[in-house]
């Protein structure tokens, strides 16, 4: 038997196991596939897909395609490396879904990265939960856009315990991470109304213009004339907090 016939037989045996790919009709096996309409919406399996890619790359670059997008082997074609490669990496494959845990995991932060703008207008909507109930409508919207523009995966992850990509989406508590971002912001910053008008901005863990004076507690404080102003104020001192969060 030649080299190329013991490498078909592997690939064959490798074929032959409970968890691998059927070849298509016209015989092709297609190892794994960067793409949505492939795996139906599934986001898991794309993910997974995406990381089991990025190993592929590295151990066994024959079975890529040209642009990176797909791997696979067609056995009426491949010589014997590239079917040995192939049977391997099933093989591979059939033992873990996860060819490198450190792909996958970058797969993953990808996946989040994607989907991170959903994921902070989620959480924005949850803010006013955790800000006094008698907060200015403009100072509400000042810590909702500070939450949409700042948020960034490491904050999802901080306050993700168990992260994961499911099939319609990776998986996040909206609700958590708005409690932990406004915790951030407000001892960052909180504002105040005093009682001949002014709109206070109390700084008592963040930068304050030089101008600010020092408040009853020794914390800086900086009057406004109106909300729209001290909301704009507010808005730089929780999202520069939002960035220092975890740096």
């Amino acid at each position: 038997m030649n080299a190329r016939a013991d490498a078909l037989e592997r690939l064959n045996a490798a074929l032959n196991e409970p968890n691998a790919p059927a070849p298509d009709a016209d015989g092709v096996v297609w190892i794994a596939r960067d793409d949505a309409r492939w795996h139906a919406g599934d986001r898991a399996a794309l993910t997974l897909d995406r990381a089991n890619l990025n190993a592929i790359q590295r151990t066994a670059p024959a079975l890529m395609t040209r642009g990176g997008r797909a791997a696979y082997v067609d056995p009426n074609e491949a010589d014997a490396e590239t079917l040995n490669a192939a049977a391997r990496t099933l093989s591979q494959l059939n033992a873990h879904p996860v060819l490198d845990d450190r792909a996958y995991a970058d797969a993953e932060y990808d996946a989040y990265a994607d989907a991170l703008e959903t994921i902070a207008r989620d959480a924005a909507y949850h803010a006013d939960a955790y800000l006094d109930e008698t907060t200015p409508e403009p100072i509400a919207d000042a810590a909702r856009d500070a939450i949409a523009d700042a948020l960034t995966v490491w904050h999802v992850f901080e306050t993700t315990p168990e992260r994961y990509t499911a099939p319609d989406g990776v998986v996040y508590d909206a609700d958590a991470i708005a409690d932990a971002a406004v915790s951030v912001m407000l001892r960052a910053a909180t504002y105040e109304q005093s009682g001949d008008g002014d709109h206070r901005i109390i700084y008592p863990n963040a930068p304050a213009p030089l101008n600010a004076t020092r408040y009853r507690n020794a914390a800086p404080v900086m009057p406004y004339r109106n909300e729209t102003d001290a909301a704009r104020a507010l808005y730089d001192a929780w999202t520069d907090a939002l960035e220092r969060w975890t740096a």
